[in-house]
């Protein structure tokens, strides 16, 4: 690229510049320029041309990830104008320096316009070989100074690093080991290009080991003037601890062994916010916080040693604490209350359990409207009783060996986790590995699992009853299935037992699909119950002979009320009142949330709303009829109500480059309060362990893209997960 100038470049620039004309001379043609003004503004004083300055453009490149540094040059004239002529079309940032040396001095240096950084930058463009004139003046300013002590509650120094942040950027200055920090640095030389303004400062200890204090994150405000110095204390409480000390079967400390924990708050859902890999330290020692009020902690056999290096096995267990081999038996650690601020615990590995686990894994396709399935693998003992529960992230989302995938599951990753039990025997679980993400799909049919009511009697009838099926609409088939096989012509609601449909021994289940035009048909099958053999007939001996019939008075004969639909904001349920009779009998409806009767819900039909959130509803239905009294029956509840969350996309703020933090603006939830989890995904799929608020971008992001999930949950109401924009490819 041929590049002009008004004045000679900075000595810094000679030799890329001399570079770029020597290799681009195709690109003499290029005719576009940038022209602006340069003035410095003293401490007190009015902005004034600065010629002294040092201007430097750096080009965007067209795939819009990286910048091609230091393609042009300029120093102000005397009046302080400027202009760079012969660049090519495109979008510029431009750094401006209070000398050619790019050093600071009395002033600060500024990124187009007013920032101290590369973040939030406003980009210029050059189009079709124009001239494109600074819309504003570019001012520098004396930077300020802040100054301060960093102590504990106690009055120690605490050593580390204090970090100013303005906008998506920021820069950070250390603090000794007498808890002192300055911005102006040795011999008042600065060492923070800290332009006037409002920055956020956070302090970071030096000392983060397990032997260390963990102290209550401080974050506050300062506001920097032009030439001024502030004065910024920070404070620090400590934080109570439980720290264990993990040991093998040898005695010795299980050093750089995996750890996972789960915490929650309440009676929350248990979330593990990994930021891995998480092990032990070379003591075999790993600590929680208070930063939940429950924790349920796992440890494993090291594998590998400090260095990463593969180690051969020890052979012994996975363990939780403290002595468990299931989630569902470790014991809670709990930060609730009154607790004592440091607290040790050791963990002693050991050999296998009793039940040795299969290998799990999940089939179907991971889309929206599909059915998954778990198969355990081989267990032993083999009639070990094993209990599925599947997940969606951290969030429970369903019991038994099938998962059909509603829409709320798009966009998330499906695992399961399989615990077995026997008895006399230490429970026993093992995880699937994950699938998805879920693709987008038909929903399905909203749908319950059947039961049978009767008696499974020879000569008997077995009726299904299917549960909540939806929405409104939806055509339900049965099968009825004898061994699990179907029985042949058996596809009513109702089954006469017959040595001929299901002999004596035999388990009848039945299996109730739904099916809806634009949702995905939904099979549900029942638990099987045995059939026994008919029962000897008992003689009945002959009664007294009375009158002649009378007719009865007129009665209602009551049906047998339902509720069809989700229990979900948002869904519309159905009152089915059951076969009433005679003919000519009238119904109404009244509907209940937790037995109080819901205002204007008189209607065969029900829309619950948020208001309804939590409740359990039910439909009282009342039949009339002339001369006969009424009848009332009511339904069974349905299950609690699932409110509905509503919320913005959310966003990323922060520069896509190694070494930078990215922050999570959640947008806004309602109703509140809503709890608030986030997953850094990378090209779409989470970063282990990258569950916090903000992440830092490593060097396997360089190349990628880079986004967060934020789910909402809140007790009774629907998870929603919403994924924000994904940033630009992330560069060096």
């Amino acid at each position: 690229m041929l590049v002009s100038v008004r004045r000679v470049a900075p000595a810094t620039l000679l030799a890329v510049l001399g570079s770029l004309l020597l290799a681009a001379p195709s690109h003499a043609a290029d005719t576009g320029a940038i022209s602006g003004t340069v003035t410095a503004r003293p401490a007190g004083g009015a902005a004034a041309p600065y010629a002294d300055a040092h201007v430097v453009l750096d080009r965007l490149q067209a795939n819009g990830d990286f910048f091609d540094y230091d393609v042009a040059g300029v120093r102000p004239e005397a009046d302080g104008t400027f202009s760079v002529a012969g660049l090519a079309d495109g979008r510029y940032q431009i750094r401006t320096y209070p000398d050619e040396y790019g050093e600071l001095g009395q002033y600060g240096y500024e990124y187009y316009d007013d920032r101290p950084g590369p973040s939030d930058v406003t980009l210029v463009t050059v189009s079709n070989g124009a001239v494109t004139a600074l819309p504003k003046t570019i001012e520098l300013q004396p930077i300020g100074q802040v100054t301060g002590r960093v102590l504990d509650e106690h009055g120690e120094p605490v050593a580390g690093e204090v970090y100013f942040q303005r906008g998506q950027g920021g820069s950070g200055v250390t603090v000794d080991a007498a808890g002192r920090y300055d911005t102006a640095g040795p011999s008042d030389e600065p060492v923070l290009n800290l332009l006037p303004g409002t920055y956020t400062a956070s302090f970071y200890p030096a000392d983060t080991s397990n032997d260390a204090p963990v102290y209550y994150w401080r974050e506050r405000t300062v506001t920097v003037t032009a030439g001024g110095t502030a004065t910024l204390d920070f404070t620090l409480e400590e934080r109570p601890t439980a720290t264990f000390t993990v040991r093998g079967s040898d005695g010795q400390p299980a050093a750089c062994a995996p750890v996972m924990f789960w915490m929650r708050d309440g009676d929350g859902p248990w979330r593990s916010p990994q930021y891995g890999p998480i092990t032990t330290d070379q003591q075999g020692r790993f600590r929680v916080t208070d930063q939940a009020e429950q924790f349920r902690l796992r440890f494993s056999p090291a594998d590998r040693d400090c260095e990463m290096s593969p180690i051969p096995g020890s052979g012994d267990a996975v363990e939780y604490w403290d002595g468990a081999y299931a989630f569902r038996d470790a014991t809670v650690v709990s930060f609730a209350g009154d607790v004592p601020m440091s607290r040790s615990y050791d963990v002693q590995l050991g050999a296998p359990t009793a039940i040795r686990p299969g290998t799990p894994t999940i089939t179907g396709t991971a889309r929206v409207g599909q059915t998954l399935t778990l198969s355990p693998g081989a267990w032993t003992p083999g009639d070990a009783d094993l209990d599925v529960e599947w997940f969606a992230g951290d969030d429970p989302v369903g019991t038994g060996p099938e998962l059909t995938i509603g829409t709320a599951l798009e966009g998330q990753w499906i695992w399961a986790r399989v615990t077995g039990s026997a008895p006399g025997q230490a429970s026993v679980d093992v995880t699937a590995d994950f699938v998805g993400p879920v693709t987008a799909g038909d929903p399905p049919v909203e749908f319950s699992v059947p039961t049978i009511s009767g008696t499974a009697r020879i000569g008997n009838t077995l009726t299904a009853q299917p549960g909540a099926w939806g929405p409104a609409g939806v055509t339900l088939t049965y099968q009825w299935l004898a061994d699990g096989a179907p029985i042949d012509r058996a596809t009513d609601p109702t089954l006469e037992l017959t040595p001929a449909t299901a002999p004596a021994g035999a388990r009848v289940s039945v299996r109730v699909t739904g099916s809806l035009p634009g949702r995905t048909s939904v099979s549900r099958t029942s638990t099987a119950v045995a059939v026994e053999a008919p029962e000897e007939p008992t003689p009945e001996e002959p009664g007294p002979v009375g009158p002649g019939p009378v007719d009865p008075a007129p009665a209602v004969t009551p049906g047998a009320p339902a509720i069809s639909g989700a229990a979900r904001v948002g869904t519309t349920m159905t009152a089915q009142p059951g076969a009433w009779g005679p003919g000519g009998v009238q119904l109404s409806y009244q509907w209940f949330a937790a037995d109080a009767p819901i205002a204007g819900a008189t209607d065969t039909a029900y829309s619950p709303t948020n208001a309804v959130a939590g409740k359990a509803l039910s439909v009282r239905v009342t039949g009339t009829l002339a001369g006969a009294p009424p009848v009332t029956r009511q339904s069974a509840p349905t299950a609690p109500v699932v409110g509905k969350l509503s919320t913005t996309r959310p966003k990323v703020t922060g520069k896509a480059r190694q070494g930078r933090k990215l922050v999570a603006r959640a947008g806004a939830w309602r109703p509140a309060p809503v709890q608030l989890r986030y997953q850094w995904l990378r090209d779409g799929k989470p970063i282990k362990g990258s569950t916090a608020r903000t992440y830092g971008l490593g060097k396997a992001d360089v190349g990628h893209r880079v986004s967060v999930r934020v789910t909402g949950r809140r007790t009774s109401y629907a998870k929603v997960a919403m994924t924000s924009p994904a940033t630009k490819k992330v560069r060096r």
